[in-house]
């Protein structure tokens, strides 16, 4: 709820972005926490500190009182519970703060169940009212309004009650009312669903194994699907997909079509899909037997927009696979695989064989895959750190196939790799790269 208050102060922020500024008033948590949750947000700039007092009604007068020391004229304190709130219902409280011919004047948001959402003072209010105003309050009753309006007579304070009435969400109750100002399902809180999306072409060799292993780790049959999107495999992968959904229960395994290229098959998968979560996978990449568990506890950590798990290759994890190889082969893919989880942690860069992970508000805020040839991990990943970090999960990793290095070798297909995105990040377009990549033009979109 407090994201989409921020979001709306940045509404505001951005009409008057000379003249206003937000701060958020944090209890638990780190000054860390806090940086890594608002520090990367594109919709509004703000600050936090924490708060200072011994209950509601002191953390209100130290809040007010430190913003008039630094200078501040107007100031207006908002509940994190409040989710109907507005641009506009925040520029209302200004502008009355602002016009008020009154030295004590106090600004009030009545809230349905009694109570108020919001409160707001100039600068010419007393000390020594401020340091009253909030006291003996009977916090959490549907007589806090009332009683306010008594304690602001009682000291000579003119309260004007804004007119939008709102709802705050408190209990089970008010989730009807949760659902519909954040557009988050009541489902996705207490039950959500996941759908895992795995394009395909002439996978025969490995897309029961893929599919297998994510649904066989996963507690609740009914909680999960996938969708097999196919790019028009002609090895008999659309076959053996149909004969797996008939070992699950019905729904759980989809297979779609779609025309060919990685972008737009995982575009057309994500619309066949039903879950709140989606996850991306490649059909030659295994995922960790606790992926669902680690991969909802990295999206619940507040200022992540996607995740990821580390990178993992099967020559390197799987002994039964590192017999075959050379030892310069294997300590090649140790060399690669330490160099890809880097990038991935430090500079927040994954790849898609990582398995994306994100809720499909996110997709779609984003815009989803940009239908590329190649590289539309890439760009969905930078789209969406202008919304927040990219979350490596805890535990263990994805594991891979190293089948590509394998029979090219590892300094041509890691030497291609890093010139392809060293191009696109010099403004090379993708079908351009896709050439360079496949040595073949790619066919035109329809």
């Amino acid at each position: 709820m407090t994201n989409v208050i921020l979001h709306e102060a940045g509404k505001l922020q951005q009409r008057n972005p000379e003249n206003l500024s937000v701060e958020v008033r944090y209890h638990g948590g780190t000054e860390d926490d806090m940086r890594y949750w608002l520090g990367r947000r594109g919709d509004i700039t703000c600050w936090w500190r924490v708060q200072d007092g011994e209950d509601l009604g002191h953390k209100m007068a130290n809040a007010f009182k430190d913003a008039f020391r630094e200078g501040t004229e107007n100031v207006v304190l908002v509940g994190s519970d409040i989710p109907a709130i507005t641009a506009d219902v925040l520029e209302e409280a200004l502008q009355i703060l602002q016009s008020a011919q009154e030295e004590d004047i106090c600004v009030l948001g009545p809230a349905i169940d009694g109570g108020y959402y919001l409160v707001g003072l100039n600068r010419r209010t007393n000390s020594s009212v401020l340091g009253q105003l909030f006291q003996g309050m009977r916090w959490g009753t549907d007589q806090v309004l009332q009683q306010q309006l008594q304690v602001g007579e009682r000291l000579g304070v003119w309260c004007n009650l804004l007119s939008h009435k709102l709802q705050d969400v408190d209990t089970a109750d008010d989730l009807g009312e949760f659902e519909r100002r954040t557009g988050i399902p009541r489902q996705e809180l207490c039950s959500p669903k996941w759908s895992i999306i795995i394009p395909v072409l002439n996978e025969a060799e490995n897309i029961k194994a893929v599919i297998d292993n994510a649904l066989q780790e996963f507690p609740h049959q009914h909680q999960i699907e996938v969708v097999v999107s196919d790019g028009g495999s002609t090895d008999g992968t659309r076959d053996i997909v149909r004969d797996i959904a008939k070992s699950y229960p019905q729904g759980t395994v989809k297979l779609v079509s779609s025309p060919n290229g990685r972008g737009v098959q995982l575009n057309t998968g994500t619309q066949h899909a039903s879950g709140d979560y989606l996850l991306f996978l490649h059909a030659d990449t295994r995922l960790p037997s606790s992926w669902q568990q680690d991969a909802y506890r990295t999206l619940c950590r507040p200022g992540v927009a996607v995740g990821a798990f580390p990178f993992g290759l099967d020559v390197v994890e799987d002994s039964n696979h590192s017999k075959s190889d050379s030892w310069w082969f294997r300590a090649q893919m140790r060399l690669l695989q330490w160099g890809t989880n880097l990038r991935a942690s430090f500079f927040e860069l994954p790849y898609g064989d990582q398995a994306l992970f994100m809720t499909k508000r996110q997709f779609h805020a984003v815009g989803g895959f940009p239908e590329f040839p190649l590289l539309e991990d890439v760009e969905l990943v930078r789209r969406l750190k202008q919304h927040g970090h990219v979350g490596i999960a805890e535990g263990k990793g994805v594991v891979t196939s190293a089948r590509r290095w394998r029979k090219h070798g590892y300094l041509k297909v890691t030497s291609m790799n890093t010139f392809i995105l060293l191009a696109y990040e010099m403004g090379v377009q993708p079908d351009t790269l896709a050439e360079w990549y496949y040595g073949r033009k790619v066919p035109d979109k329809d």
